[in-house]
């Protein structure tokens, strides 16, 4: 979205590793507390960019 200028009125950048974590409660339903941990290292998340 612009106003007409040449910096953009509002930009909205998603890293990768946000959808994947957001796939964590789709991966984990039905599992144990434990397989969550194996779930969470196998995606290979990067927080800080979740974090940004």
């Amino acid at each position: 979205m612009s106003d007409g200028s040449s910096m953009p009125y509002r930009c909205r950048i998603r890293p990768p590793a946000f959808i994947h974590l957001a796939g964590m409660d789709y991966l984990c339903k039905n599992q144990f507390l434990a397989d969550a941990v194996a779930v969470l290292a196998s995606l290979d998340v990067v927080f800080g960019d979740i974090d940004r």
